[in-house]
């Protein structure tokens, strides 16, 4: 905690104006000052995940810690020095919760010691009051003005994003005094403008940092469902008017040639949320701004960035280097032309596909249970006839032809949820009914085309960026969070199994010479390039995918060439996947601020972290696997794909070792498929997604082969 502060030489201003959406934003743009903001610099969508559940105290303390922080019933806690609480000034009941004496007109956070607990619980690390405490170092003072207080209740939030680790603010004024009497406003209080200019204006030159919270959107959303449309859009414009006036007075007294305004919507609004409309609007103007979009390294996507991202994009526009512990990055900034209106497309294509996502995958999950489990009994039961009269095999078809539907219609142009929905049926009847028309020339031909067809465009989409799966319902969704970026672990299993399926039918159909052992010089090439997809950080980025595909890729090898899986070959196998990891995480550390998640996840561990960073790395991830496999449907998909193999190694008797005489290139991919899917599920965060999407060319493919009588 320092005291002697210097005069800033650049200053960084956070405009909040919390539950605002990206329509919000738009409808503002038509007011001159805030025109000029989207005219001149960048904006995004902000992923608003939380330590918690997403409210605004959780919300704001992400914000000031750098990390996801947890902030429920502790983050509205804060008060002036001078302030009355409990019938005594605030200063007083802050010194005895800490034993520290809060500095004359600062501002102190009373729940400072249960926001750190708190914290300290989560199985990652959140240092609260992360920017207040790097400004400080440097001798640079923060400032916070205003509050969202409502019917009573203090809501200062916005003290957690510039207080420091103590629950101090230098500056600033959160109290009642920067409300004004309004009948006609919704509580009777509403934000007074003026004093906040007033204010700003006094502690101009103190603050480096300072955080300005604009509360009237956020109190006239708490009664949203009680004010008629017509009153409420009254009530918006008005607020809309008084802030852009506001904005004006900042721009009036802003360099922005040294300054940077940041405005930021924390928390979606109420209704957003029931609608899934987690992202926010944030907005850039200042020094370094581009006017177009805002990007970050956390994302690699332009128009989205992490609420994490903003700690260190304030931290070094001021000249401090951030903590290597940091889960975001600096914002970086492109040229773009009508980035707000690129925004609001990007917005609802990302809200759509993330409603349609659990509907459709489910459906699917359902569709492919019952499709293997009827498949299994008309195979045990021997009634091909059956089968046949079910169009079975076509449906096993049609199954496995869905990862690469669900690819291809990111193709076509978006038009809404229920238009995605045809053009996904559609391409799956499409891309099925090409591979049943094949089976006239062989019956593997059409698994040959599914798998390989699959694999490639999965490859080719990974090298041009991922585009398809940045907007494919089977890829990673911004609006959850866990993945922007490279391979998620739907399409890694699907590429695994595929590649690995694909390479055994190819030997199958093509392989005429007696020594297996050369085989190698036929899928090495494949599999070093499926590897290498998966695994550069600046192609797949997945660490838990490589070590999958390395260790399913080598099995596939060894047993295509004929190896036999003696203890010596076992070790080798095993002891190759550490020199993978190795090189996969050296090769990252070396790109610097372009690190993927792996090597930040190294860096932090290198850096000092060490063994205890590496277990709460491990711990979040097993935390995030034992969620998955109890809760979703994807841990029944699994069960069922790898009990119905089971089954069939054992029923009918002797239709194993038959295929297996028969088709041993074949046998052996699915072994290393089933491999392969048992390593997904131990060493992904959400393996048992991997897992099951891996057995999508494992037991379907199997299934389709049984359910022939000539096979």
């Amino acid at each position: 905690m320092a005291y002697a502060k210097e005069k800033p030489v650049s200053r960084v201003v956070m405009v909040c104006i919390d539950r605002m959406s990206v329509g919000d934003l738009a409808a503002a743009a038509d007011l001159p000052h805030f025109r000029f903001f989207l005219e001149h610099g960048a904006v995004a969508l902000l992923n608003t995940n939380t330590g918690g559940s997403r409210n605004s105290e959780n919300a704001y303390a992400t914000i000031g810690a750098g990390a996801r922080a947890l902030a429920t019933g502790a983050g509205y806690t804060a008060f002036n020095a001078n302030e009355v609480y409990n019938k005594a000034p605030a200063w007083e009941e802050f010194q005895w919760r800490t034993g520290l004496t809060a500095p004359e007109g600062s501002i102190v956070h009373l729940k400072i010691s249960k926001l750190i607990s708190d914290n300290d619980a989560l199985p990652y690390p959140v240092q609260v009051g992360l920017i207040g405490d790097a400004l400080n170092a440097e001798g640079l003072a923060t400032c916070v003005l205003g509050n969202q207080d409502w019917e009573g209740e203090k809501r200062r939030q916005a003290v957690t994003i510039a207080m420091d680790s103590y629950g101090i603010v230098d500056y600033g004024d959160v109290g009642a005094s920067t409300l004004r009497s309004n009948v006609e406003f919704p509580g009777g209080r509403c934000t007074d403008y003026n004093r906040l200019v007033n204010l700003f204006d006094r502690f101009y030159n103190h603050a480096a940092f300072t955080v300005i919270e604009l509360g009237d959107w956020a109190r006239l959303d708490e009664v949203a469902g009680e004010v008629l449309p017509e009153a409420r859009e009254t009530h918006r414009s008005r607020i809309l008017a008084e802030m852009d006036r506001f904005l004006g007075e900042l721009f009036r007294r802003l360099d922005l040639k040294q300054d940077m305004v940041i405005l930021v919507s924390p928390t979606p609004p109420r209704e957003g949320i029931k609608a899934g409309d987690f992202l926010t609007p944030v907005a850039f103007i200042g020094r370094g701004v581009l006017p177009g979009l805002a990007a970050s390294p956390s994302t690699r996507r332009a128009g989205i960035i992490l609420n994490t991202d903003l700690a260190p994009t304030v931290l070094t526009f001021l000249g401090c280097k951030p903590p290597e512990n940091l889960a975001g990055s600096p914002v970086t900034f492109t040229l773009h032309k009508d980035g707000l209106d690129y925004l609001s497309s990007l917005n609802d294509q990302l809200v759509t596909r993330h409603n349609l996502r659990v509907p459709v995958i489910q459906t699917y999950m359902f569709f492919q249970i019952i499709i293997v489990l009827a498949s299994v009994a008309c195979i045990i039961g021997r009634e091909f006839q059956l089968a046949s009269r079910l169009r079975l095999r076509f449906l096993l078809l049609v199954t496995m032809s869905f990862p690469l539907a669900c690819l291809l219609v990111s193709i076509l142009p978006f038009r809404g949820a229920a238009v995605v929905v045809l053009e996904t049926l559609a391409l799956l009847f499409l891309v099925s009914g090409l591979a049943g028309m094949m089976r006239t020339g062989s019956p593997l031909f059409p698994l040959a085309f599914l798998s390989l067809a699959t694999a490639t465009i999965i490859i080719i989409d990974l090298m041009l960026g991922a585009p398809l799966q940045k907007h494919s319902m089977l890829g990673y969704d911004p609006l959850g969070g866990a993945r922007f970026y490279g391979l998620g672990n739907e399409y890694m299993g699907v590429l695994v199994g595929a590649a690995i399926f694909g390479c055994g039918i190819l030997l199958t159909l093509f392989w005429q010479q007696p020594e297996r052992r050369h085989t190698f010089w036929v899928t090495g090439p494949i599999f070093a390039l499926c590897l290498y997809s998966i695994a550069a950080p600046g192609v797949g980025a997945n660490l838990g995918g490589a070590i999958t595909a390395a260790f399913a890729f080598m099995v596939s090898l060894l047993g295509f060439a004929g190896v036999r899986f003696r203890p010596l070959v076992v070790v080798a196998v095993v002891a190759s996947i550490p020199l993978v990891v190795g090189i996969l995480a050296m090769t990252d550390l070396l790109r610097g601020a372009q690190q993927s998640h792996i090597g930040r996840a190294v860096s932090l561990i290198l850096g000092g972290g060490g063994l205890p960073a590496a277990l709460e790395i491990i711990q979040r991830k097993l935390a995030m696997n034992l969620k998955l496999i109890k809760y979703t449907i994807w841990s029944k998909v699994f069960m069922v794909s790898l009990g119905g193999l089971a089954i069939l190694f054992y029923r009918p008797l002797g239709r194993m070792q038959s295929f297996r005489a028969k088709f041993p290139f074949l046998y052996t991919a699915f072994v290393a498929i089933t491999v392969a899917s048992i390593v997904a599920l131990i060493f992904n965060d959400s393996g048992i997604v991997a897992a099951a999407t891996t057995m999508v060319f494992g037991i379907l493919p199997l299934l389709y082969l049984f359910l022939d009588p000539n096979i």
